[in-house]
């Protein structure tokens, strides 16, 4: 899909976008869905397909500051339907990854204080999200604030990843652990 027609389309939802595309070889499905694109940089020749949501959040009522949410967005990123991000710190997505449909990451929260009305009522907590590069995330896997996934790993579908993943892991689960590891001798996976 064209440039043009991507802004045409996302037009209908939340805003003309503007965020940064290194080249106009990236391509976006229908039904895109863009808040505060200006916090937005994606790479050279990512394909994104139809249902995505990028949502960016500068302010929240219960919190007393405004802030600069990042969302980077490397090279040569695939991304199939229904991929949400909701980002109010940074989340980066190193380049050559692979993300499968449901896929939602999120790198904040609302607090905790039960003495408040409602836990919306809290202000935000926030916890940078890093995708190393060359990243596999199967179906409907959930990233949670202040994750990092090191690069070449893979995570399994319906996997909830609530802490960190070392760099040539298969890790699978809710919580997500790794249960195998890339051995660069033998040139295969091994449980570990």
């Amino acid at each position: 899909m064209n440039l043009r027609r991507m802004i045409g389309n996302t037009r209908k939802h939340f805003e003309t976008v503007n965020f940064e595309i290194k080249n106009k070889k990236s391509s976006f499905g229908n039904n895109l869905i863009v808040q505060n694109s200006k916090y937005i940089t994606i790479g050279n020749n990512c394909a994104f397909d139809e249902n995505c949501r990028f949502l960016l959040w500068d302010n929240y009522e219960f919190n007393e500051k405004n802030f600069t949410p990042s969302l980077i967005i490397g090279d040569n990123v695939r991304v199939t339907r229904n991929f949400t991000v909701q980002c109010a710190k940074s989340i980066v997505i190193g380049s050559n990854s692979l993300i499968a449909s449901g896929v939602f990451i999120i790198d904040y929260n609302h607090g905790f204080n039960p003495y408040n009305d409602s836990y919306r009522n809290n202000p935000l907590s926030f916890a940078s999200v890093n995708i190393g590069e060359g990243v596999f995330l199967g179906n409907d896997v959930i990233i949670l604030p202040g994750v990092d996934i090191g690069e070449k790993s893979i995570i399994g579908a319906g996997s909830v990843v609530s802490k960190s993943i070392p760099s040539y892991s298969m890790a699978v689960g809710n919580p997500c652990h790794v249960i195998k590891k890339f051995n660069n001798m033998t040139g295969s996976w091994e449980k570990i």
